[in-house]
């Protein structure tokens, strides 16, 4: 008598059974057909490894073509056995039975009720503070109607009184306890840190989500980011670029290059034109602090959910967070092992801060200089600061230090352009850029907003401070 048929078998099964009735004419016209599927039955039943990035990028470059030939030439069917297969290889998805998935038509329709675009806050117990700040700020300064989604892995990483603080901030928020929309994912999030972003973007109810660190400050309303920014109307997806500096060697990148050789496929023009990353000439890539895809489309979700799976527990405590800096370089990564189109912010990130006359004493530079903690990032047009990182204090690690003073900004360079003169300071990790010629004092109307944000920040930290 036969043995029971896997999980993974079944779903191959019925995914090829899928592909062979109805997407067989569409494939075949343009002789592609007898290949993808002979290539992709041996894909689906390939058992891979935690180091198996570049085959894992083939699989979800394979399952990106089906979704694409289901939706395009066969809109009226439902997509469940792609899913069964998606589930098959990510345990976390297993039981996710309410998250958005682009080719389900049953989860499309309950989400026709849900805000097409908005914004998901990590936030935990810890930094619930620097979330109400940033709260405040989009609500009070910049009066951004945007929908805000809180996520938390479990009750006790965001605890029920916090809850309440930051439900009291407007009506308009609501909380995503990760542990209930991913049952089997419950040991990749508990005290997962920076691991549970990508998560909580699958889990948002918002179709097109920003997700946003809880230390995010915006200077500009984020509410129209997808009409506006024209890299992520093309794409799908906008990501910023983190400051451009060495330290050390690089495993990260040669790995990189191992599992792109494994994917038969050479780096996307973006990576190998655009990137100081790729040259060598920066340690880092990108900041996650800000990220924004749109999940109507299957590429983007499908890369989405190899994001989440590069920052499941096994993977990221033995591969991912050995080689890169926490989960920050593994949302552009999914996307370029996959040969999915993505776009990054071409300005490396710049900061904002207090300009002062460099110390020659400073590593023997002199001039207009910006110290900080504070990483920021131009607008779609690049002519104006939109958000930085780090919180409206002066250090947020050293609060008893105050507020920031925000007078003057440095918007960053491209990778083709002059790299200033920086260097770092310490304690405390802070940055310095020096720059004759491109530090610029914020307008008037930027300072009025600055003012607003320290007005909002000061009313939630009285409040903090009562509740205590």
């Amino acid at each position: 008598m036969p043995g029971p048929i896997s999980l993974k078998r079944l779903a191959s099964g019925l995914l090829l059974a899928t592909v062979s009735i109805y997407l067989f004419r569409a494939l075949w016209d343009n002789g592609t057909g007898a290949k993808l599927i002979r290539q992709y039955k041996a894909g689906l039943n390939t058992e891979l490894g935690n180091t198996d990035w570049g085959l894992m990028g083939q699989w979800v470059n394979q399952m990106a073509i089906w979704a694409k030939q289901l939706l395009d030439y066969y809109p009226h069917l439902d997509g469940q056995a792609l899913t069964a297969a998606l589930t098959a290889r990510y345990h976390y998805l297993e039981g996710a039975d309410t998250i958005y998935i682009p080719w389900e038509k049953q989860k499309v329709r309950s989400h026709r009720q849900s805000p097409m675009t908005g914004i998901v806050i990590c936030a935990g117990s810890k930094n619930y503070d620097l979330a109400a700040h940033l709260i405040a700020g989009l609500r009070k300064t910049l009066q951004s109607t945007i929908p805000i989604e809180i996520a938390y892995a479990g009750k006790e990483d965001l605890r029920s009184e916090h809850r309440d603080f930051l439900q009291e901030l407007d009506s308009d928020i609501s909380f995503i306890d990760l542990f209930e929309i991913f049952p089997n994912a419950r040991d990749d999030l508990v005290n997962s840190g920076w691991a549970m972003k990508p998560f909580a973007m699958l889990a948002s109810k918002s179709r097109r989500t920003i997700l946003v660190d809880a230390d995010a400050i915006f200077l500009m309303p984020p509410d129209r980011i997808f009409e506006e920014h024209q890299g992520l109307m093309q794409s799908g997806t906008l990501l910023y670029h983190d400051r451009a500096t060495t330290a050390g060697g690089n495993e990260g990148l040669t790995f990189l290059q191992e599992q792109l050789a494994l994917t038969g496929r050479r780096p996307s023009k973006s990576f190998s034109n655009e990137s100081l990353y790729f040259t060598g000439d920066s340690s880092f890539e990108a900041d996650s602090g800000l990220v924004a895809m749109d999940k109507t489309r299957p590429e983007v979700f499908l890369a989405l959910s190899f994001t989440a799976w590069l920052n499941t527990k096994d993977v990221r405590d033995s591969v991912t967070y050995k080689r890169f800096h926490g989960d920050k370089e593994t949302f552009w990564i999914s996307f370029e092992l996959s040969g999915i189109e993505y776009f990054i912010d071409p300005r490396y990130a710049g900061t904002i801060g207090k300009a002062e006359n460099g110390s020659p004493e400073d590593n023997g530079i002199s001039g207009t200089e910006i110290c900080g903690t504070h990483m920021l990032h131009a607008d779609h047009a690049g002519t104006k600061p939109f958000w930085f990182n780090g919180g409206i204090y002066h250090h947020k690690d050293m609060r008893e230090l105050g507020y920031a003073e925000l007078t003057h900004w440095w918007r960053g360079h491209r990778s083709n352009e002059r790299k200033p003169d920086s260097h770092w300071k310490q304690p405390g990790n802070i940055f310095c850029v020096t720059d004759r010629r491109d530090i610029e004092a914020l307008s008037s109307e930027q300072l009025d907003v600055i003012a607003g944000l320290l007005q909002s920040a000061r009313e939630i930290d009285r409040k903090l401070d009562q509740s205590r």
